[in-house]
This record gives C-alpha cells, structure tokens and sequence, in this order.
C-alpha cells in the first residue's frame, strides 16, 4: 500500500534540485506584512504559563518556544494567498539542547490542514521540503546541506514563489529547488515549530506576482465562471443562428422547429436503413424479415409523416403570429401618427392663448394709466381747494388775535423730528 501511495504521490509532485529557477521578471504585489513592531492578532499571544507553547510579540519580532515533543504549526490570521504568489520570512532558531530542533515556513495550507507544505531548516544547517501529509518532496531522507544556512541564533531569510503551479524556494535570495504540484490553488501561511524548538520571527510578507507575457492559470472558480461564460455565448449563438435560418424574431417557435427537423433527420436516416433492409429482402428472398421489422417500418414512416405535418402547422402558425405582429405594429405607427398631430393642434393652440394673454395684459396697462390719471387730476383739484380755503378763512379773519394754524418749522417751541422709517 505504501508502495502504491509512492508512485502515485510521484506522480503528483516532480522535484529539481539546484536547477536554475524559471519564475524571473515578476511583478509582485504587496498583500499583507507584518514587522511585529506593533502587536496585533495577526498571529497567536499565549501566556508563558502555558504548557505547550508561548507565543508573543517582542521588540520588532516574534517570540515562539514549544514545550513539548511534538511539531506546532502558527497560522497567520490573514485569509492566504491566490494561485500565484511569494512569501518572504526571516526566521531564527534560540539556543536548546534538542537536536530535533527545527523551524520552517508554511505555505499553500488548505482548510483544516487536509493538505499544504513545510519549508523548514535545522541547527545542523540543512533544510527539507515535505508536505503536511508526510510525503517528503526533497530527495533521500529530505534533509539537503546548504552553504546559505548558519545554524543557530541567526537569522535566515526564506522565500517561496509560486507561479502556475511551480515552486521555487530560497535561502537568503539564493535558489536552493524546485518543484511542482498541482494539488493547491494557493492557501493560508504561517510558521512551522518542531518539538521543544525556540525560534523568532523577524518578519513576513506575502505577495501577488504575475509575469509579462506569461499566461497564468486560471483558478478553478476563474474557469468555472469562463465555462459558464462561454456556454452562454454559446446558446446566445445558436439562437442568432436558429433566428437567421427562420428569418423570425420568435425563439421559442424557432427552436420547436429545429427540434422537429432534426427528429425528422434522424427518423428518415432510421427509414433509409429499414428501407435497405426491405430492399434486400425483395432482392433476395431468402432473407428473413419478420413482422417486427414490418411494424416499426411502418411506425417510423408515420411518425415521419406526423412529424412533417406538426412542422408544417407550426410554420404556419408562425407566419400567422407574425402577420398579426405587423398588422399591430402598423396600427401602433398610425397612432402615433395621429398623436403627433395631436400634439402639434395642442401646441398651436398654447401659443394662441398665450398671445391672447400678451394682448389682454397690454389692454389692462393702459386702461389703468387713464383711471390713475384722471385720479391724479382729481387730487390735484382738491388739493387747490384745500389750500384755498384757508387763505380764504385768513382774509375774513384778518386782523384778528389768534394765532395761525400754520407755523414755520424754526417758529416751534418745540421742534418735530424727521421720521427714520423709509418711504415715510
């Protein structure tokens, strides 16, 4: 079982080791970094009581210990990454006395760790590739002796990137293997602890890459949509195509007719082989034809004929409906026809009676000029009178030892004030 288990996961996953790294000349995105320099919940704070991990921020890292013998992995809190991306991390492992002391980076994890890879390297400067199923990617025991690594208590800079299924994996910008597996579509990232190991993290960053020129592939919620994308154009082309060979505007209609033609195809292709088969018969009488054969030659040529004749009356009922179609299109441009004229009565009327309006005001102006000055003339009337009579009065009281009605201004004792209201 085993054995099988091999060929097949060999099957799934190809490796290179030391090859030359194919993923050049990308455009990378910046999706999420952390520098730990403020603490957040992008990853776990546990408290240094706890049993079996002690998770927490420090001055600009990440402390992790593991208490126990066995692996830990920290996920980031962050959703993942998408088919093609880079993971950029500089991890260090603190001093201890296990010799299973490891630290690595996850990556491509999917829900529930049903599946995902570890990138992880040892105090004894060597580093593997293995999936989170135990399957080892890098050859022999998978542990490979690296020159880029300096062991403990410093820091080593790792880097993944993925693109179309390939992954090329780095230690301090240097390309260290390949490989490639088309299992995941991208997935969530974190931190990888084997037992009882001390470690930190400097930083981390994921990002989104694409290559000019280089077509990616597509995810599989990307081909669905293009699947569901070009089957709608597909229908949407067989109905222009049925609508042109009918020369109708009707798609059900026209559909039911093509499927009745091409039932009508398919039982006269049926009708041609019986009739071969009745052909030779006749020619050689020796041949056994039995009644069965007679009957569903018989079912089938009238089925043809049932066939052609619904055809027909579809036809026919189709040219009616459309006939009736133009006919009402026809009444429907009467009516507007009718409409518009209507329209322009109405417009022609609205300008008559605002003319009419024009001519009344100007008539109203000047009827009240006269009346205002005919008033005026009467108060000019008055006014003279007004004025006369006290002169009157004067010269029949004169020389008498009252005092006037009307004085000047600088006369009074007590002189009026202005009015500070306006237009008084």
């Amino acid at each position: 079982m085993k054995r099988i288990q091999g060929v097949v996961f060999g099957l799934l996953i190809s490796a290179v080791l030391y090859a030359q790294p194919q993923i050049r000349g990308e455009i990378a995105k910046n999706i999420f970094s952390e520098d730990f320099i403020d603490i957040n919940q992008n990853f776990p704070i546990t408290p240094k009581s706890d049993a079996e991990f002690w998770g927490t921020y420090g001055d600009g890292y990440y402390y992790m210990e593991r208490k126990v013998a066995r692996e830990q992995a920290v996920l980031c809190k962050h959703k993942g990454s998408s088919i093609n991306y880079a993971i950029k991390t500089r991890l260090q492992l603190g001093p201890s006395n296990s010799n299973d002391q490891t630290i690595g980076l996850l990556f491509s994890i999917q829900p529930g760790g049903s599946g995902g890879f570890i990138f992880e390297f040892n105090r004894k400067k060597r580093f593997r590739i293995r999936d989170l199923k135990g399957n080892l990617i890098t050859p022999g025991d998978g542990w490979v002796k690296s020159k880029q690594l300096d062991g403990e208590q410093v820091y080593e800079k790792l880097e993944v990137k993925c693109f179309n299924y390939r992954y090329e994996c780095f230690i301090d910008d240097e390309f260290v293997f390949a490989f490639e597996d088309k299992r995941y579509q991208g997935g969530r990232f974190g931190v990888f602890l084997g037992p009882l190991a001390m470690a930190k993290m400097d930083f981390i960053s994921l990002y989104d890459i694409e290559i000019p020129g280089v077509e990616k592939v597509m995810e599989s919620s990307e081909l669905k949509e293009e699947i569901a994308r070009l089957k709608k154009e597909n229908e949407a082309l067989k109905e222009e195509i049925i609508l042109k060979k009918y020369d109708t505007e009707d798609v059900a209609a026209a559909k039911a007719i093509n499927i009745l033609e091409q039932q009508i195809e398919m039982l006269r292709i049926e009708n041609t082989e019986l009739q071969e088969i009745v052909k030779d018969y006749e020619n050689n009488p020796t041949s056994f034809i039995d009644s069965t054969m007679e009957e569903t030659l018989s079912f089938h040529t009238n089925k043809i004929l049932e066939l052609s004749d619904k055809k027909d009356s579809l036809s026919a009922l189709l040219k009616k409906y459309e006939d009736e179609l133009s006919e009402v299109k026809a009444e429907l441009s009467n009516e507007k026809s009718k409409n518009d004229s209507l329209i322009n009565e109405i417009k022609a009327l609205e300008q008559k009676v605002v003319k009419a309006n024009e001519e009344w005001i100007e008539i109203t102006d000047d009827t009240e000029e006269e009346e205002s000055d005919e008033d005026d003339n009467e108060e000019k009337e008055e006014k003279i009178k007004v004025k006369e009579e006290p002169a009157q009065d004067q010269v029949e009281n004169k020389g008498a030892a009252e005092e006037p009605l009307y004085l000047p201004l600088e006369e009074l004792s007590v002189p009026v004030k202005k009015s500070k209201i306006k237009n008084h």
